[in-house]
């Protein structure tokens, strides 16, 4: 999460978004970021609780241009799978590494308690009611027309963000099943539609 009173933006990171690389490319942020990965509806009741909409100089964050990255939902679980799998200390790989991708797909999608999975994702940029906070969404796979979008709105230069974080595995068609591809499917079925997403 990144807030920029100068800039007036609000970056809401989704985790394997390319979120990493989109804040060391952002400019610094005056207000110092009490967590990484936080929901817009959190953000907004930050700023009431500051009192920053009471500030002149700042305001309230229907002021503030607010974005949030995405990418395909079949290549986001793969992505976040691998991620963990190749960091023995991450918080989730005792969940993670007794389990094929198959099997993580079938147990852990719909799992509530954790950062990576779909229940949580889906409210990173709505409010209590569903209703949208944001005012764009970066999509991966439109990543540098989508950059110079966001360049142009905040008023900083552009320059491509370097890729940070990168977790090479094979392309993500190779590790579903038709059973694995449907469950993931469904389970984002709202981000397939809305962005018309397609399993290649």
């Amino acid at each position: 999460m990144i807030i920029s009173h100068k800039h007036k933006f609000v970056y809401a990171a989704i985790p394997k978004t390319a979120s990493l690389s989109i804040k060391t490319a952002l400019p610094p942020p005056e207000y110092k970021p009490y967590g990484n990965h936080v929901k817009l509806s959190a953000i907004s009741h930050l700023f009431k609780s500051n009192r920053w909409d009471l500030d002149a100089g700042k305001g309230s964050m229907d002021q503030y241009f607010t974005f949030l990255s995405y990418r395909n939902p079949w290549a986001m679980v793969v992505s976040c799978y691998e991620y963990v799998m190749a960091r023995p200390h991450h918080p989730a790989y005792e969940l993670y590494s007794p389990l094929t991708f198959e099997e993580h797909v079938k147990e852990n999608i719909f799992y509530r308690g954790y950062i990576f999975n779909r229940t949580n994702r889906t409210g990173y940029g709505v409010d209590e009611q569903d209703r949208p906070l944001y005012d764009f969404i970066l999509k991966t796979e439109t990543f540098s027309r989508d950059w110079k979008y966001i360049c142009k709105k905040i008023g900083i230069d552009y320059k491509p963000p370097k890729k940070r974080n990168v977790t090479k595995h094979p392309h993500y068609s190779e590790y579903y099943s038709e059973e694995t591809k449907n469950i993931v499917a469904k389970a984002y079925r709202k981000e397939v539609e809305y962005f018309r997403y397609k399993f290649i």
